[in-house]
């Protein structure tokens, strides 16, 4: 799922992800909202990319906890 000492690949259109983790880098969070064509389309893609970029945030923070 994630392993710190694998890092994202910066290269376009990578075969493989690594983890589950990288997969949001060197895929997910390259799709723009700004890409979209419609007003409606870049509205629903901003949710849902601020949502992820959340999701990943949150993750790594949680992974890094420590008591």
């Amino acid at each position: 799922m994630h392993d710190p000492s694998i890092l994202p690949r910066k290269y376009k259109g990578a075969a493989n992800t690594t983890t589950a983790i990288n997969h949001f880098y060197e895929k997910i969070l390259k799709i723009k909202p700004e890409t979209f064509n419609t007003i409606k389309a870049r509205e629903l893609a901003r949710e849902r990319y601020d949502y992820v970029k959340g999701f990943v945030k949150r993750f790594l923070d949680e992974w890094d906890y420590e008591i």
